[in-house]
């Protein structure tokens, strides 16, 4: 079969032909339609990822859409890649049926963006109907995935923050009230001026400056949960910053949560999209071209990219 493979850490993957996937007993046979490039997929191919990666060559790729026996899935295969080919073998419990009218493609992007913005919010932060929710990086996918996703769970107020607002996608600004840029001087004072009664949750797939002066701002009892360091992996925070509002900090992986509540949170993504309440921002490319693809994806494209095979 052809396969993206990663012929050795810190090397991008090359499209090759690659032995054919015997499954296990407990395992289905899938053949692939399409899968989506993610971040996680450059982490582990550095051979820098802290959950770890199959020792090269693999072949790449931690979630996919495909068909067995007439019926459509999306899948995760996480650490163990194997998703950017033309075959994969799938665990048979990890499978989750898709509904019609939902695009391949499409349903490729709201796996592992899509699933940890909704268990962020609405499990990790138990987001509750009323409250405020600031989300960092809403430029990424993670992020508009979180404004869009703030707004679905009842949230009262929804501020998008990025470092350039001006590749905000459609979707995020209908959805958000305010739009902060997070470039510039006195981003405590702008981000507090969004939300003057403080903000009850933040989603961070950022850390570094713009979580330190998010901390500045929050509303009593409120929780920020980070799920990534794109803008620095420390930052000094002062004690009484945490204090004050009795604030949480939550860490956050995808990886790291039970797959039922995985699926349910994936049937509950695929529902809203069906339907047309979520929207992804998304460009398709054929697996012959992986190494563009990866490029595009190093560089933030703000939007998901999505393999069609």
């Amino acid at each position: 079969m052809r396969a993206a493979i990663i012929p050795a850490f810190g090397r991008p993957p090359q499209v090759g032909e690659w032995p054919d996937p015997k499954p296990l007993p407990g395992q289905t046979l899938i053949r692939n339609r399409a899968a989506a490039v993610n971040p996680v997929d450059l982490k582990m191919a550095s051979g820098t990822y802290y959950f770890g990666a199959p020792e090269p060559p693999y072949v790449a790729g931690a979630e996919g859409v495909g068909e067995a026996n007439g019926v459509r899935y999306w899948y995760e295969t996480g650490q163990r890649g194997g998703a950017f080919a033309e075959l994969t073998a799938v665990d048979s419990d990890h499978l989750v049926a898709l509904p019609d009218g939902l695009e391949n493609a499409v349903a490729a992007t709201l796996g592992v963006a899509g699933l940890a913005a909704w268990d962020a919010l609405a499990r990790r932060a138990a987001l509750r109907k009323g409250e405020t929710v600031l989300v960092l990086g809403a430029s990424g996918a993670v992020g508009a995935f979180a404004v869009q996703i703030a707004r679905l769970l009842g949230a009262w107020k929804v501020v998008a923050a990025a470092r350039d607002t001006g590749t905000l996608s459609p979707s995020v600004r209908t959805a958000a009230d305010t739009v902060v840029a997070l470039d510039g001087d006195d981003l405590v004072a702008r981000l507090g001026a969004a939300a003057p009664a403080g903000y009850d949750v933040i989603i961070d797939p950022l850390w570094g400056l713009p979580a330190q002066a998010a901390l500045a701002c929050t509303a009593e009892n409120a929780r920020l949960v980070q799920l990534g360091s794109a803008a620095g992996e420390t930052v000094p925070i002062a004690g009484g910053i945490v204090r004050k509002s009795s604030t949480s900090i939550l860490g956050y992986t995808i990886y790291a949560i039970p797959w039922e509540i995985k699926r349910e949170a994936y049937r509950q993504l695929a529902a809203h999209a069906a339907a047309g309440r979520l929207v992804v921002e998304w460009e398709s490319l054929p697996l012959a071209e992986i190494a563009e693809a990866w490029e595009l994806q190093a560089h933030s494209p703000h939007r998901k990219l999505v393999l069609e095979m």
